[in-house]
């Protein structure tokens, strides 16, 4: 039906339409990009049981990944420059060029190379009205190396995938004197067996510290004695249960820290085995869990190990009280509960 009436549009309104939805679809991508910022700002993303908010905009708001990447991106841009937004509402600063400055000026922090906010906000400006192409162009000028081909990931096959990076001189330099250094373990000796080799070894070495992978497990009389009557232990408290509490609950646990063995940690340190042991458990994914929709966070990005009872307020080392959370999840329970102990102090 719509596109009937769009056909019987003469030529002139079928153009000063089109004109129009675009200038309102600009106008939304403000609101979107406001709407953005005040959802990261909440943590909303967290609650919902997604790792970051660029997760939440493609699992969620069902964005490409590039879109999701950009708009996020744009979103900061105006947290940090303000006054950019009208050139993104009239449309001379686009999206993709403002992905690729921010690109350019994060590779020149890598260099040491520092930008006042001013200098920031005129590398933007001058990137109004260019294609990505001239855009890129132009901040090569001012720094050939800190401009970066995006990485490329192209499936070959069911097996096979072709990478596309740009790496320094310097890592190409270390790369090939890693490879002579292991020549007598390759067989082809091009760069892709170099990687494989030397990653397979550094992800092993990782998996052995960080999880026990390839120990033996030491197993005491007790343990032995343990693993026969199974039927006498007492099952481990659902992680969604636990994030279910009510604040309430919260201030209550607060102001009566218990801990499992009765007894006070003294160091902060965890030991491995426990640490292995949650890391195990949590299967190597942040163990946050949605209590409305059950949906579990997936992110293993930057993960980190959170006392459930804070370890200031009493909290032991036990994996009972331990659980495994991605960075933004850690941070998002650690607000949530020394905010509600300052509120109660």
């Amino acid at each position: 039906m719509q596109c009937l009436n769009l056909k019987r549009l003469s030529n002139d309104q079928l153009l000063k339409n089109t004109k129009e939805l675009v200038s309102r679809e600009r106008e939304l991508l403000l609101d979107i990009l406001h709407h953005l910022r005040e959802a990261e700002v909440r943590k909303l993303f967290c609650i919902l049981g997604y790792g970051s908010l660029f997760n939440y905009a493609v699992s969620e708001l069902k964005y490409s990944e590039a879109a999701a990447g950009r708009r996020v991106s744009a979103m900061r841009l105006l947290k940090e420059i303000p006054s950019l937004e009208t050139l993104i509402q009239t449309g001379e600063l686009t999206l993709s060029n403002i992905a690729t400055v921010q690109s350019f000026l994060r590779e020149e922090k890598k260099r040491d190379k520092t930008y006042t906010l001013l200098e920031r906000q005129k590398l933007f400006e001058s990137a109004k009205n260019l294609s990505q192409r001239e855009c890129q162009r132009q901040l090569a000028s001012l720094s050939p190396q800190s401009v970066k081909n995006k990485e490329r990931v192209s499936f070959i096959n069911s097996s096979q995938v072709e990478l596309q990076i740009t790496i320094s001189k310097t890592l190409l330099a270390e790369i090939e004197e890693l490879k002579n250094l292991i020549s007598h373990e390759l067989v082809t000796g091009d760069l892709a067996e170099v990687i494989e080799i030397s990653v397979r070894k550094h992800l092993k070495e990782i998996k052995k510290r960080k999880q026990g992978v390839g120990l033996r497990e030491k197993v005491t009389p007790t343990q032995k004695s343990d693993l026969v009557a199974t039927e006498n232990v007492a099952p481990v408290q659902d992680f969604a249960t636990c994030s279910n509490k009510t604040t309430k609950e919260n201030n209550t646990s607060l102001q009566n820290p218990a801990t499992p063995s009765g007894k006070p940690e003294k160091s902060r340190h965890i030991p491995i085995d426990t640490q292995r042991a949650v890391r195990k458990r949590a299967g190597q994914h942040c163990e946050f869990v949605d209590a409305t929709t059950g949906r579990r966070c997936t992110s293993q990005w930057k993960l980190e190990l959170d006392h459930q009872m804070p370890f200031s307020f009493g909290g032991s080392h036990s994996d009972e009280n331990l659980r495994l959370l991605c960075r933004n999840h850690h941070s998002f329970y650690t607000a949530e509960v020394f905010g509600e102990r300052r509120k109660s102090a």
